[in-house]
């Protein structure tokens, strides 16, 4: 795809402030948005962070890119800012503001996250040594937010450093490690990030860069008449449900299949999504990637009915879609297939490792640009220095080590296995979703590292607070998606916000600069908000106050198999194979992809298509569907009639999906002061 670029102007001190301003204002009230929507699933898909499970799409970021239309439109504010620092680099900030601060918004971080360790209080007392009152405080003031009542702030404010320290050393880490592989995805590798791709596809219309158009207009209908119903029908019980929204569908779309359904008799098949935010997704993903999701996803069939046929798995034909994925014995969690450790396991890793091996001359060079013994030009348009961007990374890893070892009692290995499990597990993470738009959700996986080198036999209990949080860190709160606690979502937003920086032609120094201080800052008026608006209205009040009973860290221990059953079911013997098959397909075909141009099938559509998104969520039509819209335009009109026709449909689609969305939010926290 190619954009028409345009030169930005450097930031004014002025302007960042008035940047930062906003941010602490939106991260502060974020929060209360979430706690005054309806109750889920609603408030999953209607907030200003996370609005589309397993894909990582926050909705701040589409928000802001529609509220700028009518504020540019004001002809005196539009001269001001293009004489100031130009539009391009107006959308550029403002979409950077927006996906870097967005994150720590959803559920899954504050209500969800940070809310389920401070009720653990109440609801697990008899666990209260694994959170001391320097990290939670007592019972008593911790109580209030049932309720509501008076806030004690000098009681709360270790509380408040903790959390915000422990997003704090994630975003820095995941900033350094965006900004010495920005040039390589970016610049040489083009690496699409349809999320960016549809932002800036809006952004350049509502802005005025790119004539709205008749065909973005008719994109934007389409949009509504798709997501407009959906909304009303999940706010009004008596609204017609057109797309059966309310029978055998989750909030994000996912329609399952039933043991009564015709379609049951395929066994690997769990569920379809019908959500059009995710079509417009796949439209924008590479060809090859949504082809090779299509090719796994029939292998996993294939794979799945003959093992049926030979006797594993019975009983599946008698589960529901989320059953034949969730509830062992199946082929996502149990021998002989493993699929979930192919992909989430095996595949993680494979992925990262293979990123590393040929991106080997890359970072060499910047270590010798680090030490000034590179070529004078292969630093230039870069945000920092790479001596800069080395120092801030590893800064990061000490700190990281440092506040696993102090907060959680970790020793000096088992704190060291942080950082790198991080950095295993969100590198292959980001490049998943910069090339096909899809993230990992529950998946509770990423504590491989812990059970292969340190626990490979689970110890006997009552479990240490280092066994509970080095495993429950690492395979929930870091895995979650990046929507979830640990700052996951920070490499996501300074990746995609490098690469809208590269569509707008904007100064990559202006966009490390409002990241770095969005990332540190936007946390604590989050946390801050959540504090004040659970005291002001009380968690009984709030839709996501029921969130706050399960995924303590109490419940780690206490929930089902717990983590005892991460990364997988069985002992370490059992699963280690199908991670070590995972690892060798991921290598197999990243080495065929880059020998031979011609070769079709690529390790991430292999991720995407044995992980929970292609499993679970459905996401196989999608893409399917998107692969021959997409190859349909490119047969007929060419890589012409995708930028010119396909392209502003696309994004005209979502355009009006987020015009519904962000009205159904309106409309929702009206309620909770206006019942109706």
């Amino acid at each position: 795809m190619i954009f028409k670029a345009s030169s930005g102007k450097s930031l004014p001190l002025s302007f960042l402030v008035l940047l930062i301003c906003l941010a602490l204002i939106i991260g502060f009230i974020g929060p209360a948005w979430l706690g005054f929507l309806p109750s889920f699933p609603f408030n999953a898909s209607y907030n200003l962070g996370l609005i589309l499970c397993h894909t990582g799409l926050v909705g701040l970021p589409y928000y802001l890119a529609l509220i700028i239309w009518p504020i540019l439109n004001m002809n005196f504010v539009r001269k001001k800012i293009d004489k100031s620092i130009g539009i391009p680099t107006f959308i550029a900030c403002l979409y950077t503001l927006g996906i870097s601060i967005a994150y720590p918004l959803s559920e899954w971080w504050t209500f969800a996250g940070m809310g389920r360790w401070i009720a653990q209080r109440y609801n697990v007392p008899e666990y209260d040594w694994l959170l001391p009152e320097w990290m939670v405080p007592p019972r008593d003031v911790v109580e209030v937010m049932i309720t509501g009542g008076p806030i004690h702030w000098e009681k709360w404010l270790s509380c408040i450093t903790f959390f915000w320290i422990f997003q704090v050393v994630f975003a820095i880490f995941s900033l350094s490690i965006a900004t010495i592989f920005r040039k390589q995805w970016i610049d040489i590798e083009k690496v699409p990030f349809p999320h960016t791709l549809m932002a800036y596809g809006i952004m350049e219309r509502t802005s005025g860069l790119v004539r709205l158009g008749k065909i973005f207009a008719l994109g934007v209908l389409i949009g509504l008449a798709l997501q407009f119903p959906i909304t009303l029908a999940m706010i009004f019980p008596w609204f017609p449900d057109i797309y059966g929204w309310r029978v055998n569908t989750c909030g994000p779309g996912m329609t399952y299949i039933t043991p009564d359904s015709p379609l049951a008799i395929i066994v690997g098949l769990e569920a379809w999504n019908k959500q059009p935010l995710l079509f417009v997704i796949a439209y924008l993903a590479p060809l090859s990637t949504s082809f090779s999701v299509i090719v796994f996803f029939i292998v996993d069939l294939i794979l799945t009915q003959v093992t049926y046929t030979m006797g594993y798995y019975t009983g599946l034909l008698e589960k529901g879609g989320c059953g034949r994925c969730w509830c062992p014995p199946t082929p996502f969690w149990s021998p002989p297939l493993g699929y979930k450790l192919w992909s989430f396991v095996g595949g993680s890793i494979g992925i990262t490792l293979m990123q590393l091996f040929l991106s080997r001359r890359y970072i060499i060079d910047t270590i010798k640009a680090a030490f000034g013994r590179g070529s004078k030009n292969f630093e230039e348009g870069e945000p920092v220095s790479y001596r800069t961007a080395y120092l801030m990374l590893f800064t990061s890893i000490l700190a990281i080590i440092v506040f696993c070892m102090v907060s959680f009692d970790m020793s000096l290995f088992v704190a060291i296995l942080m950082p790198i499990t991080v950095f295993i597990f969100w590198f292959s993470e980001i490049r998943i979703n910069g090339l096909s738009g899809i993230a990992s959700t529950c998946g509770t996986h990423a504590n491989v590292l812990y059970r292969w080198f340190v626990w490979p036999t689970l110890p006997d209990k009552p479990w240490s607070r280092e066994f509970i949080f080095a495993n429950g860190i690492s395979a929930w709160h870091e895995f979650t998606g990046p929507e979830g606690p640990g700052a996951m979502g920070s490499i996501f937003s300074s990746f995609m916000s490098y690469k809208m920086a590269s569509l707008t032609n904007v100064n990559n120094r202006d966009v490390f600069k409002l990241l770095l201080l969005c990332l540190v800052l936007s946390p604590l008026a989050t946390i801050v908000g959540y504090i004040w608006v659970t005291h002001a209205f009380g968690l009984t009040r709030l839709s996501a106050g029921g969130d706050v009973n399960s995924w303590s860290p109490a419940h780690w221990v206490l929930y089902g198999g717990g983590i005892a059953t991460w990364p997988s079911t069985g002992s370490i013997e059992e699963w280690t194979p199908p991670c070590l098959f995972g690892i060798f397909m991921v290598i197999a075909l990243s080495l065929l992809r880059s020998r031979f141009v011609w070769f079709p099938l690529e390790p991430v559509g292999f991720w995407v298509a044995f992980a929970y998104s292609g499993q679970l969520v459905g996401m196989w039509l999608p893409f399917m569907v998107s692969w021959a819209l997409k190859l349909l335009t490119l047969r007929i009109g060419g890589s012409k009639a995708y930028e010119e026709v396909g392209v502003p449909i696309a994004t005209g689609v979502a355009a009006g999906c987020f015009i519904s969305i962000l009205f159904g939010a309106i409309l929702g926290i009206t309620r909770f002061f206006i019942p109706f």
